[in-house]
């Protein structure tokens, strides 16, 4: 299906009082930023919409969340599939798995001007866990450490 309104879309999904999670890819063959090819997720559940962005080349991380929903509107037109609906509690564990890994050089300064639950949380990305198995060992929701990690990576500390 064709739209070239994303807050249609959502408004649409929302006025169902269903969970949804919806692809979203460019209707022409354009690419993203840098060139890539891009494909992006929305999951919209109990009224909150989470967003990611990813290259469909490597699967790395290029936007999420409110960056990723900003870039997504500003788009002339895309083509969108309704893949499937979600419960609550199966919500997160359908979302890509995010698998951040660390930047080889971080200056140890640098680490130090780091909050202690983002030093907590960088000390547990090993490039195995995904971040749904970090938001369990830290027993926090993942969701706030998702913002966490956005933080991590936007900052130069980690990378997906």
């Amino acid at each position: 299906m064709y739209t070239s309104n994303l807050i249609q879309l959502l408004q649409m999904l929302n006025g169902t009082r269903k969970n949804w999670v919806v692809y979203i890819s460019s209707s022409q063959a354009d690419a993203f930023r840098t060139g890539e090819p891009w494909e992006a997720r929305l999951s919209l559940t109990e009224g909150r919409v989470t967003c990611r962005i990813w290259s469909t080349v490597d699967r790395r991380l290029l936007l999420s969340n409110e960056e990723a929903i900003r870039w997504l509107a500003d788009l002339p037109q895309f083509v969108w599939r309704l893949e499937t609906t979600i419960s609550p509690q199966g919500s997160q564990e359908t979302l890509l798995p995010w698998i951040p890994q660390r930047v080889e050089q971080v200056e140890k300064t640098a680490i130090n001007a780091l909050s202690r639950e983002q030093r907590q949380i960088l000390g547990l990305v090993d490039g195995r866990r995904t971040a749904k198995e970090i938001a369990t060992i830290l027993q926090q929701p993942l969701d706030a450490l998702e913002k966490v990690l956005d933080d991590l990576r936007a900052r130069g500390f980690i990378r997906q």
